[in-house]
């Protein structure tokens, strides 16, 4: 491939990947000349974002019930990962959300829990972030990287995403 060939494979592969990227991400993807009919971004962003700051702010202080208040009464909550790792899976409402949060207290304790970077986009928000957990029933600690993702509805979030290193806490609650 020359350079000015290879060059515009590059430009158009970095294009589609965007692209990509932001449709993934929630992202209305418009042509030049095509106008948005929703409401402004930046009104958008900063509501879904004051939203998940506040299930921060609210889990930061152990207040579980108000975590649970940030959310719809239909909260669709996921975390992948094994049956090891006694938290994980899927549970729809806010009366399952909060049993996750007990299976969760029940085997591990926190030592560190920092949100670090929050990403918003509409309705969309993604949280970066750095834990440490020491698992209650094999006393091993686990530093781990994770990425959170919401939805945010009209008042509440609606779904819950949770992704870190699932090997790492199946090693760490193995016997």
């Amino acid at each position: 491939m020359n350079g000015r060939r290879a060059s515009s494979h590059f430009l158009v592969s970095g294009l589609f990947l965007s692209c990509v990227t932001a449709a993934l991400m929630g992202a209305t993807v418009l042509k030049a000349d095509q106008k948005s009919e929703e409401k402004p971004r930046k009104e958008y962003d900063s509501a879904s974002l004051q939203k998940v700051k506040e299930f921060f702010a609210k889990f930061g202080k152990g207040d579980i019930p108000g975590v649970l208040n940030t959310m719809s009464e239909d909260v669709d909550w996921f975390i992948p990962g094994p049956t090891t790792i006694p938290y994980a899976g899927q549970r729809k409402g806010r009366e399952q959300v909060g049993k996750f949060f007990a299976a969760f207290s029940d085997a591990v304790e926190v030592q560190k829990f920092e949100p670090r970077e929050f990403i918003a986009q509409k309705d969309k928000v993604v949280v970066l972030g750095h834990e440490v957990l020491k698992v209650k029933t094999t006393g091993k600690v686990v530093d781990n990287e994770w990425v959170m993702v919401f939805t945010v509805g009209k008042d509440n979030i609606t779904t819950f995403r949770s992704y870190e290193d699932s090997a790492a806490l199946v090693v760490a609650f193995g016997k």
